[in-house]
């Protein structure tokens, strides 16, 4: 494994620092949970602030975060059973 790199939150893909997921499963997630990951993201890593304040931030990421991990992971799951169906 190459440490400029680690896996995807969905899959076992190698991505780029800072990407939570790879484009295929990106893709999956909703816009308006996209955008809020790109956004708590961002306020946190330009933080300059108080711990509480940057505490607060690291939640509220990662909360956006597990979202859209979760949406893309369903989003894989009905696929599959979709698959299995034809």
């Amino acid at each position: 494994m190459n440490s400029d790199t680690h896996i995807c939150a969905v899959c076992s893909v190698h991505i780029k620092p800072g990407l939570l997921m790879c484009a295929k499963h990106w893709r999956l997630v909703p816009k308006g949970q996209q955008r809020a990951v790109l956004v708590t993201y961002g306020h946190w890593q330009r933080h300059k602030g108080s711990a509480a304040d940057a505490l607060l931030l690291i939640k509220t990421y990662r909360e956006a975060r597990d979202a859209a991990v979760a949406s893309a992971r369903e989003a894989v799951a009905q696929q599959a059973t979709a698959g299995d169906l034809l």
